[in-house]
């Protein structure tokens, strides 16, 4: 995902704001450059989506893999096409 985003910068060099739009992709979003999260998660959990796209842009990487190890089942959740029903 990250060389996507990466080859997406570079290609509108910088003119647009790339945002993430895939909850489970939040962090390597932000190390290739995205500047925002579209997240769905962040209506159940909005304390700790704000923290993990915080500690993302921080650059506080221990802060962010703790959070995003515990976030990550439920963000796949909201991603995966599998149905739960």
């Amino acid at each position: 995902m990250s060389a996507e985003f990466s080859a997406i910068r570079a290609l509108l060099d910088r003119r647009l704001e790339i945002l993430v739009g895939v909850d489970d992709a939040i962090l390597e979003g932000i190390s290739a450059g995205a500047t925002g999260w579209i997240a769905g998660l962040a209506n159940a959990l909005p304390r700790e989506s704000v923290d993990l796209f915080n500690y993302g842009v921080a650059g506080e990487t221990q802060k962010a893999f703790e959070l995003y190890r515990w976030f990550l089942p439920l963000l796949r959740m909201d991603t995966s096409r599998t149905s739960f029903s």
